[in-house]
């Protein structure tokens, strides 16, 4: 009896971490709206929100999320004009558009 509800207290953990993902605009509440965004895969993959030329540099914020969980965002930056290293890796992958829950607010 005690094993099943050590399973059980796991799952609701993990539900709960789940659950309390940190939004991109919460983590840079100093950038706004971006130039573009987009998400690849389908059931999981990443959302990406790129600013062209701010401050000098090319701005990208993303996340990997898939079914219940999804990790911190990440800021990387590149020279205007270039690629930052999470675009050159998800170069060959489709890419659709975020969801509107997912949209930067203004």
């Amino acid at each position: 009896m005690t094993r099943y509800i050590n399973y059980a207290a796991i799952a609701m953990i993990t539900i709960f971490l789940g659950a309390c993902c940190t939004q991109p605009w919460n983590r840079f509440p100093q950038l706004k709206r971006p130039d573009t965004s987009y998400r690849t895969g389908h059931s999981h993959g990443y959302d990406l929100y790129i600013w062209e030329c701010r401050e000098g540099k090319r701005m990208v914020v993303y996340r990997h999320a898939g079914g219940m969980t999804c990790s911190e965002p990440v800021l990387e930056t590149a020279p205007c004009g270039g690629q930052t290293p999470i675009e050159k890796k998800l170069a060959r992958e489709e890419k659709r558009l975020v969801p509107d829950q997912q949209k930067w607010p203004d």
